[in-house]
């Protein structure tokens, strides 16, 4: 294109098609897409095929700013654009943390654009949607383990994007309630007769589970199972129990549970976790070990890992490894497997120690260690148990200790 003198309109055209479909072999090749732009422009020849190859090739090098900035220009295009070409731009904004502006071009594509949405426009918008209001839960997180560290001379100093590597999500944008938006866009795509899918129905659920709004993720959850074309699947019913989680909704949790297995759904690790937290928040502890403990028994969870020990012939040794568990789960689990070393089957053999690993390397403690550390000492009389002199990311009780604990209490 370039030793080509005076080029007109069809050379613009193509070199913008060859461009938009060669993206993947070097993604600087947006760049040019504005000289080419303004060539077209100043020949009065910017058609809208043309304009749907740019804004093709700057969404897929996520440069959303330049797409939005080009699908303005299609008010001045000849022809019209398609949907496609809206939906690639939505789908830039979601995938670079602009919900805002992803909502605001579905908001305004039959109005100005003079195109109607359709189930792929939602979608992007929609999980756009979920995706910031996972980006707010987990800003707001920060914020308050940054609280609890920062002297309180610091604590108005401006948190701006760069600070959190969070583009598009400041401080003032925390008030915000997209799951709210999620919700609203569902119930406008389903008034227009658009079909929602599993991928949409799924995101609006997660949208308000980690907003903690259980009510409304049941509600989608009994909107699925009346419309009865979509089941819903192990995420959908994953979102709303740990949204049930975090209202301390542990009777709906259960249900969930239980018509998940009447679904022939296979809980997995993050229902079980979601479930035991719920019940141990409401004070059902029992229901909880029980819940616990038929996972183990049916192999949905594991707390046993084979790891090397710290000797010199490096054997390998069966440890306890917690470092991913929930406080909640991690109690109970450390109870289950010393209450079973009075029983006729033990979990683990007692002249062996006990390794426990709680913390996510050699030098992080996390939380679990000391919590596991008072458990054993305080509630099952193992003074002992400590941490790992060589690895504080592990609790170790010595064989002797698990040997007089059984002598004494086991009778």
């Amino acid at each position: 294109f370039n030793i080509i003198n005076e080029p007109n309109a069809p050379c613009y055209s193509v070199t913008l098609y060859a461009l938009s479909v060669g993206l993947l072999d070097d993604s600087s090749r947006w760049k040019h897409i504005s000289v080419l732009i303004t060539g077209l422009t100043s020949l009065g020849s910017l058609e809208s095929k043309s304009l749907e190859n740019a804004v093709k090739c700057c969404s897929k090098a996520n440069h959303w700013n330049e797409a939005l900035d080009l699908l303005n220009l299609s008010k001045n295009a000849v022809g019209s654009i398609s949907v496609s070409t809206v939906n690639a731009v939505i789908s830039a904004c979601g995938r670079n943390n602009r919900a805002c502006e992803a909502v605001e071009i579905i908001n305004k594509m039959k109005s100005e654009l003079n195109i109607d949405p359709n189930e792929r426009s939602y979608r992007s918008a929609i999980m756009a949607c979920n995706q910031a209001e996972h980006q707010n839960h987990r800003m707001v997180a920060s914020h308050h383990v940054l609280s609890a560290r920062t002297p309180p001379q610091r604590e108005e100093e401006d948190f701006g994007c760069d600070d959190i590597g969070m583009a598009g999500i400041g401080r003032e944008d925390l008030t915000l309630q997209w799951w709210e938006c999620a919700l609203s866009l569902l119930r406008r795509m389903t008034e227009e007769s658009l079909l929602p899918d599993l991928q949409i129905y799924s995101s609006v659920i997660s949208a308000c589970g980690v907003a903690g709004k259980w009510q409304r993720a049941i509600g989608v959850l009994k909107m699925m199972e009346d419309e009865g074309r979509i089941k819903p699947n192990l995420y959908c019913i994953n979102a709303a129990m740990s949204a049930c989680e975090k209202g301390s909704a542990w009777i709906e949790a259960v249900a969930l549970f239980e018509q998940m297995k009447f679904n022939g759904i296979r809980p997995n690790f993050v229902t079980i976790n979601s479930l035991v937290i719920a019940l141990d928040k409401s004070g059902q502890r029992e229901l909880a070990e029980n819940i616990y403990r038929k996972a183990v028994s049916t192999r949905i969870l594991s707390h046993w890992k084979w790891n090397k020990a710290k000797n010199e012939d490096e054997t390998v040794v069966r440890m306890m490894d917690l470092h991913q568990y929930s406080v909640s789960m991690a109690k109970i689990a450390v109870s289950h497997v010393i209450e079973s070393m009075l029983t006729k089957y033990p979990a683990h053999d007692i002249t062996q120690d006990l390794v426990i690993i709680t913390g996510k390397g050699k030098y992080d403690i996390g939380v679990l260690g000391p919590l596991i550390i008072s458990i054993l000492q305080n509630d099952f009389g193992l003074k002992e148990a400590n941490l790992d002199d060589d690895n504080k990311g592990r609790v170790i009780v010595l064989s002797e200790d698990l040997n007089e604990f059984v002598k004494l209490r086991k009778w």
